[in-house]
């Protein structure tokens, strides 16, 4: 394969998975920009980002440039990927979309492209920009150590990838041989964009679980615990119905929207049957929603909290990313897709409003970028799925 230069934008768990797994290819030239290049570039060894796969292999990548400005490794790329949240995704796509080679087509995603990202890319970003998303991360990503190290958790078994809807056949095919010779796996397109903004996520795992901690029906409104908690292996038998009442609403939008588009949206299922076909091998009891949740070992990460003044409790951080990502770029566009559709959602748009009330959008929202009619403009396309290089 030719050389591809690849600038992966974010710092964080996932900016340095993808890093130290691009890097370790011959093929693939890595630049990673980041607001921490200065630190990064610090504490990054010789031998580079120490990657723990989920085997418990480890391999060792080290990306040939860690930058800050936007204009020094942007205009080379071929590739570039935004490893960032959905909160942050307007502000990294304004600073980028200058500096971006005008002369050939440059393949700009987003992993996950939930939130719109379809939307938001084609306001932001040049015309011979090919815009895609990935429905899921390749790989869940955990204890990062800054510029040293990060561990791969377990990833779906099927990978699902869409292009925008002004994207041709032929730049669909390219994109979907990019991702299989960087992932080394095989890709199928999803027939429309909006599926991966419809598909399950974070939004409706992450916020349900913690209005069952700290909601007004909780017992704890004031989010104060004990000790630390983890979101699944702490996860209650009340917050897993939350998560299944939002669910099981979700799945009534995307059924409203195949019935009235006929859009097959092949990739959406039932949340159970969702975790089932993409991380059943990583669950070991799946008796239960609760039980699948609690024992899928691709899953991890705590839930955000920090130390209490006094410093004998702990309460949740109200600052932390989950509340402008899930909440504000997450719930808030479900609900707004589904009355716009006129679908009743209670347990959804309860909860939303609930979040909502925690933090102010203070990044904004994805619905500052939705179209007037966020249906409009779609043409199911035909499944691609990538050969292997």
């Amino acid at each position: 394969m030719e050389r591809l230069n690849v600038c992966i934008c974010g710092g964080g768990q996932t900016g340095h998975l993808y890093a130290g797994l691009l890097a370790e290819l011959d093929y693939v030239r890595v630049s990673l920009l980041t607001r921490r290049a200065g630190e990064l570039r610090l504490q990054l060894p010789r031998a580079g980002i120490r990657v723990k796969l989920p085997g418990g292999e480890v391999l060792h990548g080290r990306p040939d440039v860690v930058f800050d400005e936007p204009s020094h490794m942007v205009p080379t790329a071929d590739v570039i990927i935004l490893a960032l949240p959905g909160h942050i995704r307007p502000t990294a796509l304004a600073a980028i979309a200058p500096f971006i080679a005008r002369d050939r087509p440059v393949h700009v995603g987003a992993i996950p492209g939930n939130a719109g990202f379809d939307w938001l890319a084609a306001e932001a970003l040049p015309r011979n920009v090919v815009i895609w998303g990935m429905r899921d991360a390749p790989y869940t990503a955990y204890d990062l150590v800054p510029g040293v190290s990060v561990a791969a958790g377990g990833g779906p078994r099927h990978r699902v990838f869409a292009c925008h809807e002004r994207e041709g056949n032929v730049r669909a095919e390219a994109v979907s041989n990019i991702l299989a010779a960087l992932f080394g796996a095989t890709f199928t397109r999803a027939n429309v964009f909006l599926e991966l903004t419809l598909a399950f996520g974070n939004p409706v795992l992450h916020i349900p679980a913690l209005y069952a901690l700290m909601g007004p029906s909780s017992g704890n409104p004031s989010g104060r615990f004990a000790h630390p908690l983890g979101w699944w292996r702490d996860l209650t038998p009340t917050g897993a119905g939350l998560i299944k009442a939002c669910a099981d609403e979700q799945y009534t939008l995307i059924e409203a929207v195949r019935a009235r588009y006929g859009w097959r949206l092949a990739s959406l299922k039932p949340l159970e049957d969702d975790l089932l076909d993409n991380y059943g091998g990583y669950i070991s009891d799946s008796s239960s929603l609760l039980t699948m949740l609690r024992t899928n070992s691709a899953f991890k990460g705590l839930v955000p909290l920090k130390r209490t003044r006094d410093g004998r409790q702990f309460e949740i951080d109200l600052t932390h990313r989950i509340f402008f990502e899930d909440t504000h770029f997450g719930l808030n566009l479900l609900v707004t897709l589904a009355r716009y559709l006129k679908i009743d959602v209670p347990t959804l748009a309860a909860v939303e409003a609930w979040s909502a009330r925690l933090t102010n959008p203070q990044f904004g929202m994805s619905t500052d970028y939705l179209p007037a009619d966020p249906f409009q403009g779609y043409t199911e396309k035909s499944a691609i799925a990538a050969a292997l290089n």
